[in-house]
Protein backbone atom coordinates (compact mmCIF):
# COMPACT_ATOMS: atom_id res chain seq x y z
CA UNK A 1 0.00 0.00 0.00
CA UNK A 2 1.53 3.39 -0.76
CA UNK A 3 1.99 5.50 1.95
CA UNK A 4 1.05 9.02 1.13
CA UNK A 5 3.52 12.35 0.62
CA UNK A 6 3.54 13.27 4.43
CA UNK A 7 5.04 16.83 2.95
CA UNK A 8 1.82 17.30 1.00
CA UNK A 9 -0.17 15.72 3.44
CA UNK A 10 0.85 18.23 5.75
CA UNK A 11 0.35 21.42 3.41
CA UNK A 12 -3.21 20.25 2.97
CA UNK A 13 -4.09 19.74 6.73
CA UNK A 14 -2.38 23.33 7.36
CA UNK A 15 -4.35 24.65 4.67
CA UNK A 16 -7.76 23.30 5.88
CA UNK A 17 -6.99 24.03 9.14
CA UNK A 18 -6.41 27.92 8.39
CA UNK A 19 -9.48 27.48 6.14
CA UNK A 20 -11.37 26.60 9.16
CA UNK A 21 -9.92 29.00 11.44
CA UNK A 22 -10.75 31.68 8.56
CA UNK A 23 -14.40 30.73 8.19
CA UNK A 24 -14.47 30.56 12.27
CA UNK A 25 -13.40 33.96 12.49
CA UNK A 26 -15.17 35.06 9.11
CA UNK A 27 -18.76 33.71 10.85
CA UNK A 28 -18.49 34.79 13.65
CA UNK A 29 -18.03 38.64 12.43
CA UNK A 30 -21.05 37.77 10.30
CA UNK A 31 -23.07 36.92 13.42
CA UNK A 32 -22.17 40.62 14.81
CA UNK A 33 -22.52 41.92 11.34
CA UNK A 34 -25.11 40.56 9.12
CA UNK A 35 -27.94 38.47 8.54
CA UNK A 36 -27.94 36.47 4.94
CA UNK A 37 -28.99 38.69 1.88
CA UNK A 38 -30.28 41.15 4.62
CA UNK A 39 -27.09 42.19 5.73
CA UNK A 40 -26.17 45.68 7.83
CA UNK A 41 -22.65 46.02 9.27
CA UNK A 42 -21.71 47.27 12.68
CA UNK A 43 -20.73 51.73 11.43
CA UNK A 44 -17.20 52.09 12.42
CA UNK A 45 -16.80 55.59 13.23
CA UNK A 46 -13.65 57.84 12.77
CA UNK A 47 -12.39 58.83 15.96
CA UNK A 48 -15.10 56.73 17.59
CA UNK A 49 -14.33 57.35 21.39
CA UNK A 50 -14.15 61.26 20.61
CA UNK A 51 -17.13 60.92 18.51
CA UNK A 52 -19.11 59.13 20.94
CA UNK A 53 -18.45 61.76 23.59
CA UNK A 54 -19.41 64.86 21.34
CA UNK A 55 -22.59 62.73 20.46
CA UNK A 56 -21.29 63.40 17.01
CA UNK A 57 -22.19 60.12 14.25
CA UNK A 58 -22.23 62.12 11.58
CA UNK A 59 -18.57 61.42 9.39
CA UNK A 60 -18.90 57.28 10.11
CA UNK A 61 -18.01 54.16 7.49
CA UNK A 62 -19.43 50.82 6.86
CA UNK A 63 -17.65 47.61 5.85
CA UNK A 64 -19.48 44.40 5.37
CA UNK A 65 -19.22 41.25 4.29
CA UNK A 66 -21.93 38.38 2.08
CA UNK A 67 -20.09 34.52 2.48
CA UNK A 68 -21.77 32.79 -0.90
CA UNK A 69 -20.78 29.78 -3.02
CA UNK A 70 -18.64 26.38 -1.49
CA UNK A 71 -15.37 24.60 -2.47
CA UNK A 72 -15.08 21.49 -1.30
CA UNK A 73 -12.32 18.61 -1.00
CA UNK A 74 -12.40 15.11 -0.10
CA UNK A 75 -9.83 14.34 3.08
CA UNK A 76 -9.92 10.56 3.79
CA UNK A 77 -12.82 9.91 2.27
CA UNK A 78 -14.90 12.57 3.87
CA UNK A 79 -16.26 15.45 2.21
CA UNK A 80 -15.66 18.84 3.55
CA UNK A 81 -17.25 21.96 2.27
CA UNK A 82 -16.72 25.84 3.39
CA UNK A 83 -18.06 28.96 1.62
CA UNK A 84 -15.93 29.67 -1.58
CA UNK A 85 -15.60 33.21 -1.94
CA UNK A 86 -17.60 36.95 -0.19
CA UNK A 87 -18.84 39.74 -1.57
CA UNK A 88 -17.21 42.78 0.36
CA UNK A 89 -19.01 46.14 0.42
CA UNK A 90 -18.00 49.63 1.92
CA UNK A 91 -19.15 52.62 1.89
CA UNK A 92 -17.55 56.05 3.32
CA UNK A 93 -19.80 59.33 3.71
CA UNK A 94 -21.56 61.43 5.85
CA UNK A 95 -25.50 60.96 6.81
CA UNK A 96 -27.16 60.31 3.27
CA UNK A 97 -23.92 62.03 1.72
CA UNK A 98 -22.07 59.00 0.70
CA UNK A 99 -18.52 60.31 -0.90
CA UNK A 100 -17.28 56.69 -1.67
CA UNK A 101 -18.99 52.80 -2.65
CA UNK A 102 -16.98 49.96 -3.39
CA UNK A 103 -17.38 46.43 -4.07
CA UNK A 104 -14.99 43.22 -4.60
CA UNK A 105 -14.87 39.37 -4.63
CA UNK A 106 -12.37 37.54 -3.72
CA UNK A 107 -11.78 33.71 -2.14
CA UNK A 108 -12.36 33.11 1.81
CA UNK A 109 -8.93 30.92 1.54
CA UNK A 110 -6.96 34.14 2.20
CA UNK A 111 -5.01 33.67 -1.03
CA UNK A 112 -5.70 37.13 -2.78
CA UNK A 113 -7.49 35.19 -5.49
CA UNK A 114 -11.29 35.97 -7.26
CA UNK A 115 -11.21 31.81 -6.22
CA UNK A 116 -13.91 31.06 -8.69
CA UNK A 117 -14.65 31.23 -12.25
CA UNK A 118 -16.91 34.19 -12.95
CA UNK A 119 -18.39 35.42 -16.27
CA UNK A 120 -20.37 38.35 -17.91
CA UNK A 121 -20.11 39.77 -14.24
CA UNK A 122 -20.97 43.24 -12.91
CA UNK A 123 -21.62 45.16 -9.69
CA UNK A 124 -24.89 46.79 -8.92
CA UNK A 125 -25.12 49.64 -5.96
CA UNK A 126 -28.99 50.03 -4.78
CA UNK A 127 -30.87 52.32 -2.56
CA UNK A 128 -33.93 51.60 -1.05
CA UNK A 129 -36.23 53.71 1.46
CA UNK A 130 -37.03 52.54 5.35
CA UNK A 131 -40.34 50.91 3.39
CA UNK A 132 -37.60 48.79 1.18
CA UNK A 133 -38.84 50.70 -2.43
CA UNK A 134 -35.95 50.79 -4.56
CA UNK A 135 -35.69 54.57 -5.38
CA UNK A 136 -32.02 54.45 -6.99
CA UNK A 137 -29.25 52.60 -8.42
CA UNK A 138 -25.90 52.67 -10.24
CA UNK A 139 -24.02 49.96 -11.95
CA UNK A 140 -20.44 49.28 -13.13
CA UNK A 141 -19.69 48.21 -16.72
CA UNK A 142 -20.24 44.95 -17.58
CA UNK A 143 -17.03 42.47 -18.01
CA UNK A 144 -17.38 40.22 -20.71
CA UNK A 145 -14.40 37.67 -20.21
CA UNK A 146 -14.29 35.03 -17.17
CA UNK A 147 -12.26 35.09 -14.21
CA UNK A 148 -10.07 32.05 -13.66
CA UNK A 149 -9.25 30.66 -9.93
CA UNK A 150 -6.14 31.99 -9.48
CA UNK A 151 -6.74 35.58 -11.19
CA UNK A 152 -6.55 39.21 -8.57
CA UNK A 153 -10.12 40.04 -7.04
CA UNK A 154 -12.35 41.68 -9.05
CA UNK A 155 -14.45 44.92 -7.99
CA UNK A 156 -15.73 48.29 -8.41
CA UNK A 157 -15.05 51.99 -6.72
CA UNK A 158 -17.62 54.64 -7.30
CA UNK A 159 -15.11 57.74 -6.03
CA UNK A 160 -18.50 60.25 -7.16
CA UNK A 161 -20.14 61.80 -4.38
CA UNK A 162 -24.01 61.10 -4.32
CA UNK A 163 -26.94 62.15 -1.86
CA UNK A 164 -29.16 60.05 -1.11
CA UNK A 165 -33.05 61.14 -1.00
CA UNK A 166 -34.06 58.83 1.99
CA UNK A 167 -32.58 56.83 5.11
CA UNK A 168 -33.00 53.20 4.43
CA UNK A 169 -30.57 50.30 3.01
CA UNK A 170 -27.47 50.69 0.35
CA UNK A 171 -26.77 47.56 -1.42
CA UNK A 172 -23.86 45.85 -3.61
CA UNK A 173 -24.94 43.30 -5.67
CA UNK A 174 -22.62 41.05 -7.59
CA UNK A 175 -24.08 39.57 -10.84
CA UNK A 176 -22.63 36.64 -13.03
CA UNK A 177 -23.92 35.36 -16.12
CA UNK A 178 -27.73 37.02 -15.17
CA UNK A 179 -27.66 35.42 -11.91
CA UNK A 180 -27.07 37.83 -8.59
CA UNK A 181 -25.01 35.45 -6.78
CA UNK A 182 -24.26 37.15 -3.11
CA UNK A 183 -26.19 40.78 -1.80
CA UNK A 184 -24.29 43.02 1.33
CA UNK A 185 -26.60 45.69 2.41
CA UNK A 186 -25.89 48.41 5.47
CA UNK A 187 -28.21 50.69 7.13
CA UNK A 188 -28.29 54.16 6.50
CA UNK A 189 -29.72 56.80 8.42
CA UNK A 190 -29.74 60.81 8.50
Amino acid sequence: MPVPDAGGMGKLFRRIAGVCALVLALSLSAIVSSTGAQAASLPVVKGAVRAAAAGDYSTASAVGYQWFGSACATVFGQKVCWPGGYLGHSIKGSKLKITREDANVEDLVGAGVVGGIYCNYQFTFSYYNTSGDLYRSRKSPMVSKCTSYGDSPIGHVFNKDITLAHAGRACARFIANGKTLATQCHNISK
